[in-house]
């Protein structure tokens, strides 16, 4: 079952050219998903676009080639539910087909709640891969971005009926192998194209950045369903892959972000992402049509920047929606990062989302920068029932 799911992912990478959503490196994701006053400037484009303008005095051209970023939650525990309607149905249907019918008989209760047990379970989750080149300046700092991310979410939808048909005494294997229950795969997948340009000022001594992300943007969204007793079915895994789930619409967007250095060591961040809010309808599956919300976003941070050592706190200050039968999120993040011996960074974050809609994630990293050029970056996720990681190559010549 798990590798079926994971497999429904890697069809989505491959069909989409790039596939945690919205990701910004794992530099970032190692220190909670914290960002929008603490990116490094060649994050900026995915995060903040006005820190681009904050580079050492060294830097010359960054590139960041790429980042892979994925998290996974299953809270409700979806994948064990319907693994154990699979098999007390199976069970069943090898009891009948047997003769056995009073062993088979004793189980079809316990099928029943099986089936009912899932019902308002789901499981989440995402993907995200990007790169970039930057180009600091003292005037305007230009960079290109190229993301994509894949947003997902698996639930059932429970026939009523399906209770009736599995408690009948005179059911025969072939009843239960047409029950009406279905398993529903969601998915939206977002590549985005964009430039970058920042630049700073001074507003009373004081260095204020501004800066913007234009964009272009193809989403793509997935709409599949298939029966629960189906759900592991390597023939449905393949037909997942079908244009008739999916369709497709290209966008303009933008992206705005303001970085402020009220006093030395501390920065103030205000970044809107996707300000072109957008809803896009799935094809009808099964009779059912979906919709996904992309934007927009405002999100704000500040971030305490020292010579070994940084700290940053971002909060969400809308709620973010994503499909129309999911509940919104709103999360705030805070995370560190300890430089000790120059090459050798260590991270740690948390996330927790103000909605409890999701449960909290706690992350962890290391970022190695052997001659201070080449940087390689490793974050491991964990939460409840959730688990992610990701990993980052980039150079800054």
């Amino acid at each position: 079952m798990k590798n079926v799911l994971f497999g429904w992912a890697l069809s989505l990478l491959s069909t989409t050219a790039f596939a945690a959503p919205q990701g910004s490196g794992a530099r970032n994701m190692a220190m909670g998903g914290v960002g929008v006053a603490s990116s490094h400037h060649s994050a900026a484009g995915f995060t903040n676009p006005a820190l681009l303008s904050h580079f050492a005095s060294t830097d010359d051209i960054s590139l960041v080639a790429p980042f892979f970023e994925g998290v996974v939650a299953d809270g409700d525990q979806l994948l064990d539910g319907v693994e154990r309607f699979q098999n007390t149905l199976t069970e069943i249907q090898t009891l009948l087909e047997m003769g056995d019918l009073a062993n088979a008989d004793a189980l079809r209760p316990v099928l029943a709640q099986d089936l009912l047990s899932l019902d308002g379970r789901a499981l989440d989750g995402g993907l995200s891969t990007g790169l970039s080149v930057s180009l600091p300046s003292d005037g305007f700092a230009l960079a290109v971005v190229v993301r994509g991310y894949v947003d997902g979410q698996a639930f059932p939808i429970i026939d009523p009926a399906d209770v009736d048909i599995i408690t009948d005494p005179f059911g025969t294997p072939t009843d239960l192998d047409n029950l009406g229950s279905e398993a529903v795969v969601l998915a939206a997948g977002v590549q985005e194209v964009g430039l970058t340009v920042s630049h700073k000022f001074e507003v009373r001594g004081r260095p204020l950045s501004v800066g913007i992300t234009p964009k272009v943007q193809r989403v793509e969204t997935f709409n599949y369903a298939v029966s629960l007793q189906s759900f592991d079915n390597t023939a449905a895994l393949d037909d997942f892959t079908d244009g008739i789930y999916r369709q497709d619409e290209t966008n303009v967007n933008i992206d705005l972000g303001v970085a402020f250095e009220p006093i030395p060591f501390l920065t103030v961040g205000l970044a809107a992402q996707d300000l072109v809010g957008q809803e896009i309808d799935t094809v009808v599956t099964g009779g059912r049509s979906f919709s996904y919300e992309l934007g927009p976003r405002l999100i704000g941070g500040v971030a305490f920047r020292g010579a070994f050592f940084t700290a940053a706190l971002d909060a969400d200050l809308l709620k973010k929606a994503r499909f129309d039968r999911a509940d919104d999120t709103r999360a705030i993040r805070a995370g560190a990062e300890f430089d000790a011996f120059g090459w050798l960074k260590v991270r740690a974050g948390i996330s927790h989302d103000l909605e409890d809609t999701r449960a909290d994630l706690f992350s962890a990293g290391v970022g190695l920068a052997p001659f201070r050029v080449f940087n390689l970056d490793l974050v491991g996720v964990l939460g409840e029932d959730s688990a992610g990681g990701g990993l980052q190559i980039s150079i800054t010549i």
